[in-house]
């Protein structure tokens, strides 16, 4: 629940208030410091204070901790239960001083681009993280001038040379069986200073999937988002570094919009925020995001490329690499008639394996794709591969049909690509060809292909040409069509649920679909929806939290809470399930969950709490802790962990890890591409993972590896040799 919502959860009142809040507008203040505060004890403070000037209604005080809240235990009387709490003489709470400086929104400038190879890429980046550094110490907002610093940062996806000091690191840079590169010991030094362990993991993992947009991509996407009639809305951004797509966005579709972004990686994120003061972004993986489905109008973005899988539960049975596992996320988290418009690998459309085609094809229309040049990204990521932009309109319903651009085809020289690309060869930004480079690597039968550019014309004139081609248009329901002048409505919020009310600035909003509506009714009838709304926040805690294991503790404070709430409205509204409440609340989706807090005897004309006021009525998932075999640890770890992780495997079955990838023979190998450094037991993948896709590359990687490194990775040439 966010800091808002909690504050209007506890404070809203309507006419049948226990007290005015004076205390709202002091919240709704620490809210804008952003601050960082103990929330309990600062809600169990309001709490108290209102609860302490009640007429009638004296709170008593106990022996307890300073900011408990806990029911008094039922007698044989069938009187309501009380509210015991404790009003504390002194609440701490933690506050971060107010940000300094005024928020600023970063808007793109030509001149903020870093020119210039490597060092000077390299020698941006330091200097935005000092800026950032500097910037966080001091707790305040960017000024325009740092904010072009900040927008300097171009991740490492590019200057891989800064994580490499000898051919045993190459793997993880991906450079591996070339000489190490010379001449970068100082830079390595340097960063290896300013960063700290974690963020340094994390920046030399990123040399394989940062790769930041050029201007002229951002500039295409967008000038098809306005062809398909977008004039703003809800837009999610699922893997945006440090906000380029957010920058370029034009002013018109920015000042009607709410933007939402995602990024792994810490300094990308912090800088994305400090670039996007007022824009709501999550630095945490998308597989952790709990955006509900069909809430975006837009989906925009670059995202990850590479041969590995994100372990995300939804999904984790389709086993999708990750780039495919971004396309299909996306969609689901769009509306119906909304669109995703992507930067992805070629291998989305171009691999042999459908699968992730059909899954999208199933929910989805294909507007139209763009096939960039190889060379697309290096000036600005100093990269050479193949792209597509691919533009998807999200269906209303499920389809059977198969279209032609889930298959594969050839072009008329023969190159292997998507259907798509066949049937529509002007939207190939080049010319698709095998690629030379890799023969070095495979042999003259490298099946590796390219797009090799056209560097007759401009890129962003090529692009303009291939988008106006683009037929479609954004049909997701706007406010304007649905509304009426006189009652409030906004944009719905991804984190509400569909069909559900929430509280927005102390008012009942209920959410239908894209937009959510003030709820229109008042007196007695709003109180009931308003209470009846507080019970649910309360139950979904006490759910949410036994579902995570909470304590004992915990639970009791929280089941106090619910009591409180419960009781308040029952006195005077009567129970749950009254025809009266059901009446006004069940148009809710959360009425029947709400309903079935109570046991009603429809015989004795009884009502009385169910067992989630009182006693533990969820168990969180068993956590397995030990098994018999290799083999079985090895099904949990890719079930729990998605990933081989022998150290727990080991544990369960209570051997040392040696033993278990003995055991195991060829049921796991050791993928030196995802080797880290320090980790011994790091790049496991199972059989079925490591022996499929770029098998060629894999093969190159486990001979250079074998002939250099450890002449133990021969099993992994002799496995992949057999499957090519």
């Amino acid at each position: 629940m966010s800091l808002n919502t909690a504050a209007a959860e506890i404070l809203a009142t309507t006419s049948n208030a226990l007290a005015e809040v004076k205390d709202y507008n002091h919240f709704m203040a620490l809210v804008d410091m952003d601050a960082s505060l103990d929330i309990p004890a600062e809600l169990a403070a309001l709490k108290a204070d209102i609860l302490a000037n009640l007429p009638n209604e004296a709170a008593e005080v106990l022996d307890v901790e300073p900011t408990e809240l806990s029911a008094v235990e039922e007698t044989e009387k069938p009187e309501p239960q009380k509210t015991v709490v404790n009003i504390p003489e002194r609440v701490t709470v933690v506050l971060k001083a107010m940000k300094t400086g005024t928020p600023v929104t970063y808007h793109f400038k030509e001149s903020d681009i870093v020119q210039g190879g490597a060092k000077s890429k390299f020698k941006a980046n330091i200097e935005a993280i000092k800026t950032l550094q500097k910037i966080e110490a001091e707790n305040r907002y960017a000024t325009p001038e740092e904010q072009s610093v900040l927008a300097g940062y171009v991740g490492w996806g590019g200057i891989p040379q800064a994580f490499t000091t000898d051919i045993a690191a190459d793997s993880i840079g991906g450079n591996l069986g070339e000489a190490a590169p010379t001449g970068w010991e100082k830079e390595q030094k340097e960063l290896r200073e300013l960063l700290s362990e974690e963020e340094y993991k994390a920046a030399r993992a990123s040399t394989l999937t940062s790769f930041y947009t050029p201007p002229e991509v951002t500039d295409g996407v967008y000038l098809a988002l306005k062809q398909f009639g977008f004039k703003g809305g809800n837009i999610l951004e699922p893997s945006m570094g440090v906000g380029n797509f957010f920058s370029k966005m034009p002013d018109d579709i920015r000042d009607s919009s709410k933007l939402y972004g995602v990024e792994l990686d810490s300094i990308s994120g912090r800088i994305a925020q400090l670039l996007n003061p007022e824009d709501r972004i999550q630095i945490t993986g998308f597989e952790k995001t709990r955006f509900n489905n069909n809430s975006f109008d837009v989906v925009v973005g670059n995202v990850p490329f590479g041969d590995y899988r994100v372990s995300d539960k939804a999904y984790d049975k389709h086993g999708f690499k990750i780039h495919d596992y971004f396309a299909v996320k996306s969609i689901d988290k769009v509306k119906p008639g909304g669109v995703v418009a992507i930067v992805t690998s070629k291998f989305t459309m171009d691999k042999q394996n459908d699968k992730a085609r059909r899954y999208l094809a199933e929910r989805c229309d294909l507007l139209g794709a763009v096939r960039l040049p190889n060379n697309a990204f290096k000036k600005n990521a100093g990269t050479e591969t193949t792209t597509d932009i691919l533009f998807f309109k999200k269906r209303e319903t499920l389809t059977v049909q198969v279209p032609s651009w889930v298959h594969f085809g050839k072009t008329a020289d023969g190159i292997p690509c998507n259907q798509y690309f066949v049937d529509n060869p002007d939207m190939v930004l080049g010319i698709m060809a095998w690629d030379e480079r890799m023969k070095g690597r495979y042999g003259d039968d490298s099946r590796v292909t390219t797009c090799l550019p056209n560097n007759d014309t401009p890129l962003s004139e090529q692009l303009k040409t291939a988008i106006s081609k683009i037929k479609g248009k954004i049909e997701t329901v706007t406010i304007a069509e649905e509304g009426k002048p006189d009652i409030e409505m906004i944009p719905a919020d991804p984190s509400v649920r569909n069909y559900t009310h929430t509280i927005v600035n102390g008012k009942l909003f209920f959410r239908e679909n894209e937009i959510m509506t003030a709820v229109q009714e008042t007196g007695k009838t709003l109180d009931r929806m308003m209470g009846m709304h507080q019970i649910r926040q309360k139950a979904m805690a006490v759910i949410d939290a036994q579902a995570r294991g909470c304590d004992d503790n915990e639970l009791k404070k929280l089941q106090a809470d619910l009591n409180y709430v419960y009781d308040k409205f029952n006195r005077a509204y009567g129970p749950i399930t009254d025809r009266a409440n059901e009446k006004v609340f069940q148009h809710d989706d959360d009425y029947n969950t709400l309903a079935a807090l109570e046991i009603v005897d429809t015989e004795k004309k009884t009502v009385e709490k169910a067992e989630i006021f009182s006693k533990r009525t969820i168990l969180p998932e068993v956590e397995i802790i030990t098994c018999d075999t290799p083999q079985e640890a090895l099904q949990i770890s890719i079930d729990r962990k998605g990933k081989v992780d022998i150290a727990f495997m080991a544990g369960l079955v209570g051997v040392e890890p040696g033993e278990i990838i003995t055991e195991l023979g060829t049921d796991v190998f050791r993928n030196p591409a995802k080797i880290k450094e320090g980790e011994p037991l790091s790049g496991y993948e199972d059989a079925s993972e490591y022996l499929s896709g770029n098998v060629r590359e894999k093969l190159r990687i486990a001979e250079e590896y074998s002939k250099h490194i450890d002449s133990s990775f021969e099993r992994n040439v002799e496995a992949l040799k057999t499957v090519i």
